[in-house]
C-alpha cells in the first residue's frame, strides 16, 4: 500500500531499446503478479484489462496480415466509404493536434504512420511479456 501522498513518475526513453526494456519490465511484472495472485476479486479488471490488450493486439496483426494476403492474392483491397471517412476523420483529429508543429507534423499525423509504428511495437512488447512471464525458463529479458 502507498501513501495518498505518493506519486510515481517515469523517464522518457530516448532510445527504441530503452523503452523496449522499460515497457518488458512493466508488462511481464503485471504478469507475472497475476499468475502469482490468481483470479481473485480485486484484480479481476487488471486480468480484463490485460486479456482485452492481448486480443487488441492479436486482431491489429491479423488485420495487417488479412490486408497483405488480399493485396497478394487478389491484386487490391477495397473499403467501404463508411470505414474511409471514419479513418479520414480519425486522421483529421491528429492533424490538427499537431498543427502547430509544422506541415511536416501534420502529414506524418494525418498518416498515423509513427502511431501505427508505435502501437506495434507496444503490442510485440506485450505478446513477449506475456510468453517470458508463463513460458519462459529463468529470467531471460530476450
Amino acid at each position: 500500500m502507498a501513501p495518498r501522498s505518493c506519486k510515481a513518475a517515469t523517464d522518457l526513453m530516448p532510445t527504441t531499446k530503452m523503452l523496449w526494456d522499460q515497457r518488458l519490465r512493466w508488462y511481464r511484472g503485471a504478469f507475472e503478479s497475476l499468475r502469482a495472485h490468481g483470479f481473485q476479486r480485486g484484480i479481476r479488471s487488471d486480468v480484463g484489462w490485460l486479456t482485452f490488450s492481448l486480443w487488441a493486439a492479436a486482431s491489429r496483426w491479423l488485420f495487417l496480415f488479412t490486408l497483405l494476403y488480399l493485396v497478394l492474392a487478389i491484386g487490391h483491397v477495397s473499403f467501404s466509404p463508411w470505414l474511409l471517412s471514419l479513418f479520414a476523420f480519425e486522421s483529421l483529429i491528429r492533424v490538427v493536434q499537431v498543427k502547430d508543429l509544422g506541415w511536416r507534423y501534420m502529414l506524418l499525423a494525418g498518416l498515423m504512420v509513427e502511431e501505427l509504428y508505435y502501437a506495434c511495437f507496444l503490442e510485440a512488447v506485450l505478446w513477449r511479456s506475456a510468453y517470458l512471464a508463463f513460458f519462459a525458463h529463468g529470467d531471460r529479458l530476450w
